[in-house]
């Protein structure tokens, strides 16, 4: 069994695993809870009702990166 620091073990007290958050409030537990000295990135999955093989259902999005 892997052995957690106390950074770790403090930021995982400060989550529950049980709630469902909103958006605004994972990106503001995700900067809270950072243990690491760099910047991280963030991963969002999205389930959707669409089916890609229609043209018309498609979702497209450009971001702009701030140092792109």
């Amino acid at each position: 069994m892997a052995k957690h620091g106390k950074k770790y073990m403090a930021a995982l007290a400060k989550v529950d695993l049980n709630r469902e958050y909103t958006s605004r409030e994972a990106v503001a537990l995700a900067k809270e809870t950072n243990i690491t000295k760099f910047d991280g990135t963030v991963e969002v999955h999205m389930r959707t009702a669409l089916d890609p093989r229609h043209a018309d259902q498609q979702v497209r999005y450009v971001g702009v990166l701030p140092h792109g």
